[in-house]
């Protein structure tokens, strides 16, 4: 299971013309550099910068890398490391494929920062952004820098659908709206290593492997998965780290011209938000993380806290499912529906409705349809449909669940999600459970927690099989940042509330707001969310202390 902030159907159907035009009007991004290919990509060669339209315990240990033995430590200033930002006016381009109501300015943008940052003067990487400016804007504060969470998920497409449909005019009039891909991800030189053919693959294998032959499967696959990131790209897979995202947030920062940075973080974007005001305090304006992460969980209870989220969202969705007035389509137990259909798609996997797609579900895709669903109220309604459908013989209503969650397009390709997803939490792990731990609790959490939890812990031993080394974290402290917002959300299956409880703790300047709603994060779902992280973006008002949100 991932933390992220998944897409709208318009968005995701929007998403491949999108890609295809931004990376059109961007300057062509250079991969990561090959294992063998040691010549760094000269700082100097995009120093033009041009503002288009400007106004204004038990785990398997692991070393991790030191510091860099030769070069320049950009760490502790990286603006002074990145080159400048080359922009280019896409507006025309692009507003004659989105539908642009509110007829913005739209620029990209590209900008080269070190593929390690404490060897500044080494390999670079390229960035790509994305600024969407509002026609209308007055009294202009500054960027909003957005993130999705992920970690993989495109910052340049949650930017452009946040600011079509979701954003409120207030903020829209007062910040240009930046939309980054981390590296990695997306535009931003992003890791491709596991084929489309493999992912689909995965849909055929077991929620929750219980023999030795499934087990031995899983592990298979893994090391696959493994080696096939380690041939691409090497030991280079520990620099796409969040530590080293934070860096080029800070460069991103100053290459904007912003004296201090407003950022909104989303699920794992709490992570890299909380990181950020850890490292550079003093540079800290408004920072708005909702759906947060607890930074101190091990894996293991970080992957039992989620898989006990997504059982309590379950429970909210079985009972709203029953109260329905038309009655629940998947009876008096939805829980022991889903869980007979996926003993059913287990000893057949169901075939999809579609004559065009020849894909089948197994339990596995059962499953994540499921999870898939529960990060949005507004697609439960299509989850019981799916899931009815289902039994009866037809997947297709499960596997458009599934491709939403895992960003597969109608043509059969994928977004690098998981590639990125897998190599930034990998990246990140200094802690990583072995296959032999992961198989002996995975009875244990399947006892507690039937539907979600067997799979859970059967998925702790992934980055035991990683081959490239964790990167050194940033240590998530009150080191006296600006006032900050943490949301959380009562019925948050990815995120669970206390996650964002002990951040808010942790950071010792931040304030708590919790929404009593359903689904993954909150921001701007209802008018009192909205109007109090709207007024703290824009007047650095604090909610009250103690505030919470109703539902509704």
């Amino acid at each position: 299971m991932s933390e992220h902030r998944p897409s709208t159907r318009a968005a995701a159907a929007a998403v491949a013309v999108i890609a295809t035009l931004l990376t059109a009007c961007t300057s062509k991004a250079n991969p990561p550099a090959p294992v063998n290919d040691a010549t760094p990509v000269s700082s100097a060669a995009a120093t033009t910068q041009s503002d288009v339209g400007t106004p204004p315990s038990s785990e398997t240990p692991v070393t991790v890398p030191a510091t860099a033995k030769a070069g320049t430590d950009g760490r502790s200033d990286p603006g002074a490391y990145a080159t400048g930002l080359r922009w280019a006016d896409v507006t025309k381009k692009l507003r004659a494929q989105v539908d642009d109501k509110k007829k913005f300015l739209y620029a990209t943008g590209t900008m080269q920062v070190p593929l390690n940052w404490a060897d500044a003067s080494g390999k670079k990487i390229t960035l790509s952004v994305l600024r969407i400016r509002s026609t209308k804007q007055k009294n202009r504060i500054g960027s909003l820098l957005i993130n999705p969470g992920g970690p993989g998920v495109s910052g340049v497409k949650l930017a452009l659908e946040m600011a079509s449909l979701e954003l409120p005019a207030a903020i829209l009039q007062r910040f240009d709206i930046i939309g980054f891909d981390p590296r990695g991800i997306g535009l931003s030189d992003p890791l491709r290593c596991i084929p489309n053919k493999q992912k689909d693959a995965e849909l055929n294998e077991p929620a929750d492997p219980t023999t030795d032959a499934a087990w031995q499967q899983q592990i298979t696959e893994t090391r696959q998965i493994a080696n096939e990131c380690y041939t691409a790209y090497g030991s280079n897979l520990t620099y796409f780290s969040t530590a080293e995202t934070v860096r080029d947030m800070e460069a991103l920062r100053a290459k904007l011209g912003d004296p201090k940075l407003t950022y909104l973080g989303y699920s794992y974007g709490t992570l890299i938000g909380a990181e950020y005001a850890s490292a550079y305090p003093t540079r800290v304006r408004a920072l708005v993380l909702d759906g947060a992460l607890d930074p101190t969980l091990t894996p293991f209870d970080e992957d039992k806290r989620q898989a006990d989220g997504f059982q309590l969202a379950f429970s909210h969705y079985a009972a709203s499912c029953r109260a329905q007035a038309s009655g629940c389509g998947l009876g008096s137990d939805p829980q022991g529906f889903v869980m007979r259909l996926m003993a059913k798609a287990a000893a057949n996997s169901i075939a999809s409705g579609d004559k065009k797609d020849k894909r089948k579900a197994a339990d596995g895709a059962v499953l994540l349809a499921v999870i898939s669903a529960l990060y949005d109220e507004s697609d439960w309604d299509t989850l019981t449909i799916a899931l009815v459908d289902a039994d009866h013989g037809d997947a297709s209503g499960i596997l458009s669940l599934d491709d939403l969650y895992n960003e597969r397009a109608d043509n059969g390709t994928y977004s690098n999600v998981e590639d990125a997803n897998a190599t930034i939490g990998c990246a990140d792990t200094t802690q990583r459970p072995t296959f032999a731990q992961a198989r002996a609790l995975e009875p244990v959490w399947r006892a507690s927690n039937p539907l979600f939890g067997g799979s859970a812990a059967s998925s702790l031993g992934f980055c035991s099989a990683w081959k490239a080394p964790p990167d050194e974290e940033i240590t998530v402290a009150n080191n006296h940042a600006a006032p900050i917002v943490v949301i959380g959300n009562t019925g948050d299956p990815a995120t669970p509330i206390a996650g964002a409880r002990h951040l808010a703790e942790l950071l010792g300047t931040a304030q708590l707001l919790v929404w009593d709603g359903d689904g993954h994060t909150a921001y701007p779902k209802t008018t009192c969310i909205t109007d109090a992280v709207d007024n703290y973006l824009i007047n650095l008002t604090l909610p009250a202390i103690g505030a919470t949100c109703p539902a509704a």
